[in-house]
């Protein structure tokens, strides 16, 4: 079993987080993935999986959250550091229009160009989507290419944008994809109340999958066609 997103690193867990290891190594998490916020901790997170042995491992991007007028220079130093050390994604990216929308083009700026950089270091990308799921998915149908890949991390959207979401699988042929998505809408609100995760291996199941792709392929395209 693998955590794969844990801000772990953070000063609010510094009370109990060698506690929080020892839970998780307890219960059979092989692995707890780090994603990135900004400049202000990137030092705390490499710092934090150095001394963890390998068993916290990083990501490098620039969170939605963070990005403002300063976000070139955030962004040159995700470039930085992926330059110079060792990650397993690009993350956490993406976009978070909940509380404003004052760097909303900021933000998608930013979305893209780190998207470009885990296609040119072949790593996953782990997404961060809030109140934003339309926008997430149009940039990542007009991005989607072989050497795209990764995960939401969170995904608040409806059944017709986890449909959108699926769509962008159907179209790459990958040797492995991690799929996470709420499995319990609240149809009123779209509150999420639960997450599962699914790890596929297309080569096994493939012929289990032919015939369902089929019969949802007309309706994603009913759906990208509409939206």
């Amino acid at each position: 079993m693998i955590d794969t997103h844990s801000h772990l690193y953070a000063v609010e867990f510094e009370e109990d987080r060698s506690k929080v290891i020892e839970r998780s190594k307890a219960v059979g998490i092989e692995r707890i993935f780090l994603p990135a916020i900004d400049s202000e901790t990137h030092e705390l997170m490499m710092n934090f999986s150095r001394d963890s042995s390998g068993y916290c491992l990083p990501m490098m991007g620039l969170h939605p959250c963070s990005v403002d007028g300063n976000y070139e220079y955030e962004l040159k130093q995700v470039e930085e550091w992926l330059s110079k050390e060792k990650f397993y994604a690009v993350g956490e990216i993406g976009l978070d229009f909940y509380h404003s929308i004052e760097w909303k083009n900021q933000q998608v700026d930013a979305f893209e160009q780190q998207i470009a950089l885990a296609k040119s270091y072949d790593l996953p990308i782990v997404i961060h989507s809030r109140s934003s799921m339309d926008e997430c998915i149009n940039i990542l149908e007009q991005k989607n290419d072989i050497g795209l890949k990764g995960i939401f991390h969170c995904f608040g959207g409806d059944d017709r944008e986890h449909v959108g979401v699926l769509a962008q699988e159907i179209q790459q042929v990958l040797p492995q994809v991690v799929l996470q998505a709420p499995f319990d809408i609240d149809p009123t609100s779209g509150s999420i109340s639960g997450e599962h995760y699914l790890t596929v291996q297309y080569d096994k199941i493939v012929p289990l999958l032919i015939q369902a792709i089929k019969e949802l392929s007309a309706e994603v395209e009913a759906l990208k066609a509409g939206r």
